[in-house]
């Protein structure tokens, strides 16, 4: 994972890491398809059971997240 110049870290699952930083980490989110999220915890995006976890290699890039910053 590496970040660009504007902050941007480029996003992939893995079962060791099913999610970025820490539950409760402001972050914005990027999706494969269809633009920018405004800042929420990582855990708004994450399910514990996986279906609407959208950390996750989903089966539709656009409800995948590619990339993620750090929001303060």
């Amino acid at each position: 994972m590496t970040a660009n110049n504007d902050g941007w870290i480029e996003w992939t699952w893995t079962e060791e890491k099913p999610y970025p930083e820490s539950l409760d980490t402001m972050v914005e989110v990027r999706f494969g398809d269809w633009g920018e999220f405004a800042s929420c915890e990582v855990g708004y995006w994450w399910a514990e059971d996986g279906l609407g976890d959208t950390w996750a290699t989903n089966k539709r890039r656009d409800l995948m997240i590619v990339a993620y910053r750090v929001v303060n």
